[in-house]
């Protein structure tokens, strides 16, 4: 009797510990309750991830929060993918990728329908070998990035292919062109200083 009374009230606790946990609403394919991403970073996900949706019916959440405590990773994100259901009605084809960035932790929390093409070894794989190299150094953006191309790959390998390389391309795209107006500003400013000191009587060329 004293066992059952115990196994009870224990329930009764987990039950209160999970309610009082905040499990935040879903707002997007791109959930940044951290506020570690840019305004930009997240359109252009939420952009991408839509139209893998679209094409595929797979459907990736992306979330970043400050800490899952005082439940472990697993655990919150078990929890949080009982909540919101991403994927398809009765296909269970959602994946969360989530993010706790003070506990420094990362996870990726696969639908039963997608297990077969993205498995618990190749959910570390890409944890490990893709996305912790970029958040040792702080880049929470290139990693959440990088780490949904190789999940799209994964899980749909033509599709994913095509729509990371697409992502990839203008990134690049935008990368030069911020470069080329840091350049055509720097020989701006040196041609304006050249004008002065040629136009000014106080130096050996001046005058």
């Amino acid at each position: 009797m004293k066992k059952i009374l115990g196994l009870v009230l224990g329930l009764f606790l987990f039950a209160g510990v999970v309610q009082a946990i905040n499990y935040l609403d879903y707002t997007g394919y791109v959930n940044d309750f951290a506020k570690v991403l840019s305004k930009d970073f997240v359109e252009k996900q939420n952009l991408k991830l839509k139209e893998f949706d679209e094409k595929t019916t797979n459907q990736i959440a992306v979330v970043t929060v400050e800490t899952t405590s005082p439940e472990s990773i697993e655990e919150y994100s078990i929890h949080l993918a009982d909540k919101w259901k991403p994927g398809q009605k009765g296909k269970d084809n959602g994946i969360i990728f989530l993010t706790a960035t003070k506990d420094r932790e990362m996870r990726i929390e696969v639908g039963r329908g997608l297990e077969g093409d993205l498995t618990d070894l190749e959910s570390k794989q890409i944890l490990e070998n893709v996305v912790k190299l970029e958040y040792k150094q702080g880049n929470w953006e290139a990693g959440i990035d990088k780490g949904v191309n190789a999940i799209m790959i994964q899980i749909s390998p033509e599709v994913g292919e095509k729509i990371a390389t697409i992502s990839a391309s203008e990134a690049d795209n935008i990368d030069g062109s911020g470069s080329a107006v840091v350049v055509t500003l720097i020989l701006i400013a040196l041609i304006f200083i050249i004008i002065i000191v040629a136009a000014s009587p106080y130096t050996p060329i001046g005058g």
